[in-house]
């Protein structure tokens, strides 16, 4: 069962590799950080009543949003792709980076 989740972390990592490729390092880098902020907040919530088995059931739970990563990284490889070489907008607004979390990282 777990081996079908591979496939998700697969994705990810292949988009990860595709954005800092092409020179959006920022989407990773959100990513990583929204993972690592949900591990920690799981972690210090389960603490006191897991006491050390907190520290192993957070990323598991973490884990679970990886079929929820792969989707979103989908939809804003396919903006950019898709807006990239549309002349009705502006030059500056076709990148990637404008279209992912409302031109929040530009």
């Amino acid at each position: 069962m777990i081996s079908c989740f591979y496939l998700f972390c697969f994705l990810g990592a292949s988009f990860v590799g595709y954005f800092r490729g092409t020179g959006r390092v920022n989407l990773p880098v959100l990513g990583t950080t929204i993972h690592i902020s949900i591990r920690v907040v799981l972690s210090y919530l389960l603490i006191g009543r897991l006491r050390l088995g907190a520290i192993a059931i957070a990323p598991a739970l973490d884990g679970l949003l990886w079929p929820a990563c792969t989707p979103s990284f989908s939809c804003i490889f396919a903006a950019g792709k898709i807006f990239a070489n549309d002349p009705s907008i502006p030059s500056g607004l076709r990148s990637v980076d404008c279209f992912a979390f409302g031109g929040l990282l530009k």
